[in-house]
């Protein structure tokens, strides 16, 4: 068995095929043979009969003159002669009354044909003939026959089948080997292999899918090898560093600004250095730890950290990687993008110390400046208490309370991480807490409804000014000449625009007042300050039961925009 060809174990569609034609040759003989031998057996029982009749007729024939003439001499010799004939089993011969003249020993068999009739001479019945032929001899040698033309159509069968499979085996061979000459082509990479010449249409549909599918692999071989190309000269020309590395650190692959960022050359030096560990390049090898897990646990991870060279110089790296795991989940290769932002981390702690320095210098710019507009404030208290003219000493207040207004402003931002912006709604609060104080000490309830609005400082003194004149305005005609009062503050944001309204429960405006007619300075000012906010100034009648006034502007606008 061992000492066989490897090639005759497998299966061949040659042999196979061989093997069928033979098969259905060798069955189709058996049917043939056995009705073949069916047709012999009725053929031997017709043929039997007719013999019968014939040997019936015969002695008939040759009995008539010996037992006309009663010679039993005669008689005999021709029984024993006729006797001798294989086909006869039994054979009597009676004379007229009946006597045997001549028998066969013994009694004929149950498979014979048996025939019998009388011996007349010129229409005298002179004797009589009983004649029993073996059926059993005439079948063997039928048999025989059948035998034998049935082994030499099997013997020819066979040769054909041989013949047959021979050469199918010998056509599909040359057939298969074209066609595998190709595929091996195709699996070499000689995708411009032509396609085979084969005569027979059974394999053309095999050669057309072949060609056709070589021409699709030729087609995504070459897009392959395109966008390798570019994704290699991406990888090879990257400004940033690019590195794929094991689990354990060691370096696989990386491109020219990798290199030179660890300190090489060249890719080939970096890579040739045996034992080199990423590991090694990191100053705190806890860092390292922290990422793998984090690798292992979410895949990626970021960092930025001190990093060692190969020429021993200390960097700072922007590292990015990715982990490749197994189908176990495990983490077998890391790849990684990294930058050294060495020099922008210098430049970004320049700026951070620069910026502080110049927050500094702002707190201290709004702080003298709170300063300086409360030094104006109490000069203008001063003033006003040595005025005699009342008149005039209430126009000293207001404007002192202008200018507490504004300094508040600056004592916020001073206050403030955020030196940009103001929350309105903060600083609402705290103005209007101080003026009430001032004007009308505890007796008013004031109901403050706001959410966190935060204005530029641009935006952040106008609106102090007006809260300054409308609360100013409410104390000095709502609450006048009684003992408390309700003022409400609403202030938020809606789409966009900042929504300020006061209201109060006081008498209300006069009837027939107008704004723009009022000889007010304070209301003068709040219709040219809405203005400079793009915003706009509503009042009417309260739902407390006073008068409100809503003022409107947008939150971002460009206040420096020219009006339309």
């Amino acid at each position: 068995m061992n000492d066989r060809p490897l090639h005759l174990l497998k299966r061949s569609l040659a042999r196979d095929l061989s093997i069928g034609i033979i098969v259905i040759a060798a069955v189709t003989a058996v049917a043939a043979i056995f009705l073949l031998y069916q047709g012999a057996e009725r053929r031997a029982d017709r043929d039997l009969a007719e013999m019968g009749d014939s040997y019936l007729r015969f002695l008939q024939e040759t009995l008539r003159i010996p037992l006309w003439e009663m010679n039993d001499v005669a008689v005999m010799e021709i029984g024993l002669t006729f006797n001798q004939n294989v086909l006869v089993e039994r054979l009597e011969i009676f004379d007229a009354w009946g006597r045997p003249l001549f028998a066969t020993k013994g009694e004929p068999s149950a498979d014979t044909v048996t025939r019998a009739g009388d011996v007349t001479y010129d229409g005298q019945v002179i004797g009589s003939v009983r004649l029993h032929l073996s059926l059993a001899s005439h079948q063997e040698e039928m048999r025989g026959l059948v035998r034998l033309f049935a082994l030499a159509g099997i013997a020819v069968l066979l040769a054909i089948g041989l013949a047959t499979g021979m050469l199918l085996r010998v056509f599909l061979n040359r057939s298969f080997d074209a066609v595998n000459g190709l595929v091996q082509a195709y699996a070499a990479g000689n995708y411009d292999e032509p396609a085979p010449r084969i005569p027979y249409a059974e394999f053309g549909p095999v050669v057309e899918m072949l060609t056709r599918m070589g021409e699709t692999i030729r087609r995504q071989m070459s897009e392959l090898r395109a966008a390798e190309a570019k994704y290699r000269s991406i990888f090879e020309n990257a400004a940033h560093g690019i590195i794929r590395t094991t689990a354990d650190g060691r370096i696989l692959n990386a491109n020219l600004a990798a290199a030179r960022i660890m300190g090489c050359d060249s890719v080939q030096d970096l890579l040739s250095r045996d034992g080199l560990l990423i590991s090694g390049f990191y100053l705190d090898e806890n860092l390292r730890k922290n990422l793998l897990e984090t690798l292992r646990a979410a895949g990626s991870a970021s960092v930025m950290a001190p990093f060692r060279n190969i020429q021993g110089e200390e960097l700072w790296i922007e590292v990015h990687l990715h982990g490749i795991m197994d189908d176990a989940g495990n983490l077998v290769e890391i790849e990684g993008i990294f930058a050294d932002v060495t020099e922008r981390r210098a430049a970004e702690r320049g700026l951070q110390a620069s910026l502080a320095e110049k927050e500094v210098l702002l707190k201290e710019v709004h702080h003298r400046v709170k300063n300086n507009l409360q030094v104006v404030s109490s000069l203008l208290y001063l003033q006003s208490a040595s005025i005699e003219d009342e008149r005039m000493s209430e126009i000293f207040k207001e404007s002192q309370g202008r200018v507490a207004a504004m300094a508040q402003v600056h004592e916020e931002l001073y206050n403030a991480h955020d030196l940009s912006s103001v929350d309105l709604s903060v600083y609402a609060a705290n103005l209007m807490g101080k003026v009430l104080m001032s004007f009308c000490g505890n007796s008013v309830e004031f109901v403050r409804e706001t959410l966190p609005v935060r204005v530029s400082l641009d935006d952040a003194v106008p609106c102090a000014l007006i809260l300054h004149e409308l609360v100013t305005n409410a104390c000095k005609h709502a609450f006048a000449g009684r003992t408390g009062g309700r003022l409400r503050l609403r202030l938020c944001e809606e789409g966009g625009m900042v929504v300020m309204r006061l209201d109060d429960d006081g008498p209300g405006f006069p009837e027939g007042f107008d704004p723009e007619l009022s000889e007010s300075l304070g209301m003068l000012l709040v219709q040219r300050l809405s203005g400079q906010l793009q915003g706009g100034f509503v009042f009417g009648k309260s739902d407390l039961g006073g008068a409100f006034a809503r003022i409107e502007f947008p939150l971002h606008a460009d206040r420096h925009a020219p009006p339309p």
